[in-house]
């Protein structure tokens, strides 16, 4: 049936990206980061989207989006594609603003960057709640009418 066909997928994902991630060497990627000695110092934390997921952004952002399958299949496509481009650990993410109109609009995507940003704070979660807070503005994320739901490959921390 399909939910048994499904947990296999997401126990072999599990498997895949663990292994996957054991395999990532350190990286850091468009970004020094401010170990108090003052040399390439940048003033703050830069977080980056791996070049894969700004090359596909468009489409991800042009899609429309219905159902919760829909919006929860992007949040594993993003994990399942940040293991096989070997860019992060297997957790995606994706924040949706839902209109009165009934469809939902995708504001922002993450995944996880810990490893290849050196920094343990940027789960796939987190660092699509903060392009989402970057995108509009506000570290509230309120908006007029509807509201922003977070869907994730794996339970949030």
């Amino acid at each position: 049936n399909n939910a048994t066909a499904n947990s296999s997928s997401y126990a072999i994902a599990a498997i895949v990206g663990a292994v996957a991630l054991v395999g990532l060497r350190r990286k850091r990627q468009r970004e020094e980061i401010d170990d108090g000695d003052g040399a390439g110092d940048e003033g703050g934390v830069q977080i980056t989207l791996p070049d894969w997921a700004i090359a596909s952004s468009a489409d991800y952002f042009s899609r429309r989006y219905a159902t919760d399958e829909e919006m929860m299949s992007l949040a594993i496509h993003l994990s399942d594609r940040n293991i096989t481009e070997g860019t992060g650990g297997p957790f995606g993410a994706a924040i949706f603003e839902r209109r009165k109109e009934g469809h939902c609009k995708l504001v922002s995507i993450g995944m996880n960057r810990v490893v290849p940003l050196g920094n343990s704070t940027l789960h796939g979660e987190t660092v699509a709640i903060q392009m989402a807070q970057r995108k509009t503005g506000s570290y509230t994320l309120s908006c007029d009418g509807g509201g922003f739901e977070l869907f994730t490959s794996c339970e949030p921390c």
